[in-house]
């Protein structure tokens, strides 16, 4: 049937008009959720994917044709992603790659905190620790709990699409919005479908003054099928309290046992007299003499006999549905696995979810990667995986943690625990008996791709599509700090003494077209132009010198961030509505500029030693990002908001200063660097856009916290040729804010 509701409507004069009613189909025994916007459907299209970067970090398995089936993908919008995979199909059979056939989806969305999270990172400025800050993720939301809502609605039902008949999805949530969406995944999976409400304990006991502290979390489990789910065989270990109540006795080793019953239950058993006592046994009695003999039984002080059931035999108890047991133990600010990411949740957590509802081999798909906990769960237990996520730092930190993941000591598959008691305090521990027998991780290859130079948009056609596009161009160069300009094709805007030209918000900007622009500047009274790009194909140091001696005209380029992009459909949204809004945010927009890189080969025989001698850095984009975020004011402040705005500007400007004395330190830039790679044949392996994929050979990592830069960060790479000729090595950098730059070498090898 159709039911008729009003959402926020008051009813005038007893009439309800059609534009304040929605029609909303509920079925029998199946409720619906309802809220503002409900009736709204966002618009997702595949885009092709361009694969960056092959990475292998054993090198020792022999390389294949097609690329591995393990992917990381940074999209600008994890709807346009899951839309991909579920139109994606193997070329050669024809047949879908991933719809119907993810085993376990995972994911761990925002949780409406309504504040948004910036990962921390240490660079080092005159001896001191000093942070710096790169936005992690967002969790604000314009029209609050509806508008969060209608975008996981949106992304639960083509992940409905993509699971096995046998899998499981798991969203994790806390107390703020978990009872909306269990309602919400009852109406999408059916509430048949409902397996499990587990409960985390998230963090330690904390006070709070409005309520009681929150220290747990919420995991909602649906099966596609709850007849067919795969269900895995995990145990978790005893807690101490059972373990002080069922096991207190030692034997003379010092050893825990149970004392468990030797009768047959019911009394079906074979009749036989032991120790002066006749019974129904559960042995017979030459298995009974074999249990004496091997020390496992022991008799009361009235000669009946009792098994021992040594504790450190057994493999713990099902998990149960609360999680507060020590092998999904909380992360703290001290924990080893803690990498400054806000909202990290810890390997054993995601490594009980994987055992628990996906199969040896099977592929688990996380959405809302983060940090790259599920990957790296998943890489561990030998599944497949795919990991997808809006943010840059997140996919890097997720490519940082595999490659560092290969060659680490390997866990025993089944754990062995001692249990000691404290002298002083009789508390039980549980201390891990020693097993490893010299095996590592070898992670296998994977591939890191971009769809993030891709944003979805309305479907329009004609003249008003060229429309949305001018009016997207023209906002961009505002947040830019820019004018709009009209009347040159390929000059959208100004600033200063510079054009502006924003590049296609669904595809990347080739290096002809830029050569077009450049043309084009040379007819006007300016000699420089930025290009404001969300991909670039390729534009090296050699390109935009060429341009500037043959035509004149500087060209630089700026990454448009995606903070920026949902900063102008919230100026479109709020100009369409008529809103009298004034255009801020409390996002940092910082748009940078490559990385400028410096190499310098050294070639003796066949071994090359490649050192990274220079990095320029884009300070006025990194002095921008670290500017507080204060929303711009219409009108003049009172005399106490005015001064605390001047006490505000004063502290910024000597930060400032800082930042600027700081940056023109000869190696300052070496602090930056977070991570580098070499391709020593670039080249060799070329993807489906006729691009080449950069295959790194070699890696070097930042170590977090570290304060000089030669430690855990070589900048010196070695490589020894099997074989004489030309070769294109290339290296791609990183620094702590995940901006990229490309530094080419051409060596001849002997």
């Amino acid at each position: 049937m159709l039911v008729w509701l009003m959402p926020g409507k008051r009813r005038i004069g007893g009439v309800l008009s059609k534009a304040e009613l929605i029609a909303l189909g509920v079925s029998p025994r199946r409720p619906r959720l309802l809220w503002h916007g409900v009736e709204h459907r966002e618009v997702a299209k595949a885009v092709p994917t361009q694969v960056v970067e092959l990475v292998r970090p054993a090198r020792v398995e022999p390389e294949q044709a097609e690329l591995p089936p393990n992917r990381l993908v940074w999209t600008s919008d994890n709807l346009v992603a899951l839309q991909t995979l579920l139109d994606e199909h193997d070329p050669l059979t024809e047949e879908a790659r991933y719809r119907g056939k993810v085993d376990l989806v995972y994911i761990d969305p925002p949780f409406m905190v309504q504040s948004d999270f910036r990962a921390d990172d240490a660079i080092q400025i005159d001896g001191e620790g000093v942070k710096v800050k790169k936005q992690a993720y967002k969790d604000t939301w314009r029209q609050g709990l509806d508008s969060f809502l209608s975008m996981l609605r949106e992304r639960l039902l083509l992940l409905q699409q993509l699971l096995a008949p046998t899998g499981s999805i798991y969203v994790h949530l806390d107390w703020r919005t978990v009872h909306y969406v269990k309602v919400l995944m009852d109406e999408i999976f059916g509430h048949q479908a409902f397996i499990d409400e587990i409960v985390w304990r998230s963090t330690n006991a904390h006070g709070d003054a409005r309520h009681l502290g929150h220290v747990h979390q919420t995991l909602l489990h649906y099966a596609a099928d709850p007849e067919r789910v795969y269900v895995g065989s995990e145990r978790v270990p005893h807690s101490s309290d059972y373990i002080g109540t069922y096991f207190r006795y030692t034997d003379e080793h010092g050893r825990r046992f149970m004392s468990d019953n030797v009768t047959a239950p019911g009394g079906r058993g074979p009749i036989w007299a032991w120790n002066g006592h006749t019974r129904a046994w559960r042995y017979a009695p030459e298995t009974a003499a074999e249990l004496e003999r091997e020390g496992r039984i022991f008799f009361t002080k009235n000669g009946m006999p009792r098994l021992k059931r040594y504790l450190s035999e057994q493999d713990g108890m099902p998990p149960q549905s609360v999680w507060d047991d020590a092998d999904v133990r909380y992360l703290v600010s001290w924990s080893r696995e803690q990498l400054g990411y806000p909202t990290q949740k810890p390997v054993g957590l995601l490594t009980r979810v994987i055992r628990l509802s996906s199969p040896p081999g099977g592929l688990v798909l996380d959405c809302f990667m983060g940090s790259g906990t599920t990957i790296e769960a998943a890489e561990r237990l030998g599944r497949r995986w795919v990991g997808i996520d809006n943010a840059k730092h997140a996919v890097q930190l997720a490519r940082k943690r595999l490659v560092q993941l290969h060659g680490r000591a390997r866990p025993p598959e089944t754990p062995r625990y001692d249990y000691v008691a404290c002298e002083a305090c009789g508390t039980i521990e549980r201390k891990a008996r020693p097993q490893h027998k010299g095996e590592v991780f070898v992670v296998r290859p994977f591939t890191l791709e971009r769809m993030g130079v891709y944003r979805r948009a309305e479907p329009r056609r004609g003249a008003r599509a060229e429309r949305g596009k001018s009016e997207q161009r023209d906002e961009l160069v505002g947040v830019y700090g820019g004018i709009p300009s009209s009347g040159e094709s390929l000059l959208h805007g100004e600033k200063g003494e510079s054009w502006i030209h924003v590049g296609p918000f669904d595809s990347v900007i080739a290096v002809s077209r830029v050569w077009a622009i450049a043309r084009e500047v040379v007819d006007t009274d300016r000699r420089s132009v930025t290009i404001l790009s969300t991909g670039l194909g390729g534009l090296a140091g050699e390109d935009a010198a060429a341009i500037l001696a043959e035509l004149g005209v500087r060209v630089r380029v700026r990454s448009i961030p995606v903070s920026a992009l949902d900063e102008v459909e919230r100026r479109i949204r709020a100009r369409r509505a008529g809103e009298d809004l004034p255009h801020t945010s409390t996002a940092i927009h910082a748009f940078y500029s490559p990385l400028a890189i410096r190499l310098h080969g050294e070639v003796s025989g066949r071994t090359v030693k490649l050192t990274l001698v220079g990095c320029e850095v884009d300070a006025e984009s990194f002095i921008e990002s670290q500017r507080p975020a204060r929303a711009r004011l219409t009108d003049e402040p009172g005399e106490a908001a005015g001064a605390q705005i001047r006490a505000e500007l004063r502290r910024w400007n000597d930060r400032r200063a800082e930042l600027e004395r700081w940056l023109t330190a000869a190696d300052s830039w070496q602090r930056f660097i977070d991570s580098w790679a070499v391709d020593w044949e670039h080249g060799r392996r070329v993807g489906l856009d006729g691009e080449p994929i950069f295959e790194p050979g070699w890696h070097g990592f930042r170590a977090r916290g570290s304060r000089q830069a030669d430690v855990g960060l070589s900048l010196t790479a070695e490589h020894e040729y099997e074989r004489s000729g030309h070769y294109r090595v290339t290296a791609r950098v990183s620094d702590v804010f995940e901006n990229e730059g490309v530094g080419i070498v051409e060596l001849d090898i002997e």
